[in-house]
């Protein structure tokens, strides 16, 4: 049958996260000194290739004097999915007595298309309980942007930085009128220009009250006469929503769409040293915070494009940035790492990574291509890559300042980065200024079906729509309001988010891999 035909394989990743724990007095006088800590193996259970389940081997280490045992094993929650000990079924939730040094279970997936997830907690003697989650993801399920496939752990209450989100968080200019849905004017483009027959490219947009109110989306939906893909907003682990938020995701969901938040590891002041690679990230200090993103992200379970801490380099704002407070490219990559290793054992698969260089006026791809490679994290760490894109006219110096067609603007970064990696690529800003040149017809070529035929790579296009260090919004005049709803008309434009669901499912790995739980506070990433 084709449906069987069709079955995805399943990718099957063990995550682990511990929890810190303290040895009871009683223990600790039976057993000596009581250094424990609980090893986590997995192995994958395959059926003519398929990977159907997976196989969780937990042992205790041994102690200083004699060995140490597991207590009690829990498992706490599983979704599509069941738990088989010793070849029976095993409810959920359960909790088993425990007096051994190894224990074994089995997570056999129900629905091998669409993953599997599955937590649970063991203890030992010692009185230490780790928390871990297993899961296996498909590697391109086809699920409708309202299906809910989210684990049920709920998320406990986040962990913030102690400062206050700031007005430095969010860009404070005024929002100009949104989309008009009754624009009459002829388009740019002419309709019979030659298009791709499917559509490729999702769109999306950043406005600077989103996602506190959506109202504004409907508009661009009306005018567009398609769904918004992509509702992009920015999130200060010091400032502007700080906290992690399962509101602001459902809210973006319900509509259809799929959330894009930049994640920026800071508070919004430039001159802040706490905010380093080393003193913010790589000290540990913020993991607690991490993990609250992470234990969120996992619960609510669809698909997120996080793009963390981008324009990573020249960059002199930004405290994470290359070359800012002695950062270096080997901290970065190691910070990027370390945040992506807490979501990882978290069961945040949900997640696509966005990895977003800068890009520097009128550098040569040469000139980009060791910057990119020093920084790059490598591929098992990064799902989508991205490109900021502006056309700053004759006013604003950001390396060129003079007016740029889209594609001089575009072509440079775009060989370098493009061949640094073949993940899929997204325009997280765009913009343009109207000085200097025509601003309708800058997004007529640069959105128009050239995009997908000169930069095939590009898989979603995201616009800065506001008015900031230029005029960047499409609102800026009615002529480039115009050309964009012409544009985001036209057929390589996606009418939903359906088509881009499967481009954030996680592709398959090799092997599982095995994790041994933390005990000591530290990690090899």
């Amino acid at each position: 049958m084709r449906s069987l035909l069709m079955l995805l394989l399943v990718t099957v990743v063990a995550v682990a996260s511990t929890t810190a724990a303290t040895s009871s007095a009683a223990a600790a006088a039976t057993s000596g000194a009581c250094s424990p800590s609980i090893k986590m193996d997995t192995a994958s259970i395959r059926n003519g290739g398929r990977v159907i389940g997976i196989r969780v081997s937990l042992q205790a280490s041994r102690i200083s004097q004699g060995p140490n045992q597991l207590t009690r094993l829990a498992i706490t929650n599983v979704t599509n999915g069941r738990v088989e000990m010793n070849g029976v079924a095993v409810p959920v939730p359960s909790s088993t007595a425990l007096a051994t040094e190894q224990v074994s279970f089995t997570v056999n997936a129900v629905d091998a298309s669409r993953g599997f997830v599955v937590g649970f907690v063991v203890a030992d003697r010692c009185g230490e309980v780790q928390k871990f989650a297993g899961h296996g993801d498909a590697t391109s399920p086809v699920v409708s942007p309202t299906s809910t496939t989210s684990p049920t752990v709920t998320p406990t209450s986040s962990p913030v930085p102690s400062a206050s989100p700031t007005s430095t968080a969010v860009p404070t200019a005024t929002p100009t009128s949104v989309v008009s849905p009754t624009a009459t004017s002829s388009p740019v483009v002419s309709p019979t220009a030659t298009a791709p027959t499917t559509a490729q490219v999702a769109f999306g947009v950043y406005r600077n009250v989103f996602p506190n109110d959506l109202s504004s989306v409907q508009s661009y939906e009306q005018a567009t006469g398609k769904q918004m893909t992509i509702v992009h907003w920015y999130a200060l682990w010091g400032g502007w929503k700080s906290q992690f938020s399962r509101a602001d995701l459902d809210i973006v969901r319900g509509r259809g769409s799929v959330p894009m938040i930049t994640w920026e590891p800071w508070s919004g002041s430039s001159n802040d040293s706490s905010w380093s690679l080393r003193q913010a990230i790589l000290s540990g200090r913020n993991d607690a915070y991490i993990e609250s993103w992470a234990r969120g992200m996992a619960a609510y379970g669809e698909p997120v494009l996080l793009r963390f801490a981008h324009e990573m380099h020249h960059q002199p704002a930004y405290p994470w940035a290359l070359g800012n407070f002695g950062n270096t490219p080997a901290e970065y990559v190691a910070a990027w790492k370390h945040v992506r290793a807490i979501f990882d054992r978290n069961g945040a698969t949900n997640v696509a990574w966005v990895w977003n260089p800068n890009t520097m006026g009128d550098s040569s791809a040469a000139t980009y291509a060791p910057i990119y490679r020093s920084l790059y994290p490598g591929d098992a760490y990064v799902d989508w890559i991205g490109l900021d894109l502006y056309n700053t006219g004759p006013h604003l110096d950001w390396g060129a300042p003079y007016w740029r067609p889209f594609s001089k603007v575009m072509s440079e970064p775009y060989a370098a980065i493009t061949a640094l990696t073949n993940k899929p690529l997204v325009l997280g800003e765009v913009g343009s200024t109207e000085t200097g040149g025509d601003k309708a017809q800058w997004i007529a070529d640069g959105l128009g079906p050239s995009l997908v035929t000169q930069f095939p790579r590009v898989k979603a296009v995201v616009w800065f729509d506001i008015n900031k260090e230029e005029a960047w919004s499409v609102q800026s005049s009615n002529s480039a309001r115009t050309a964009y709803v012409s544009a985001m008309r036209q057929s390589q434009f996606m009418a939903s988010a359906a088509p881009l669901l499967p481009m954030l499912a996680k592709g398959p790995s090799e092997e599982p891999l095995d994790v041994v739980a933390r005990t000591t506070g530290t990690e090899a990433d």
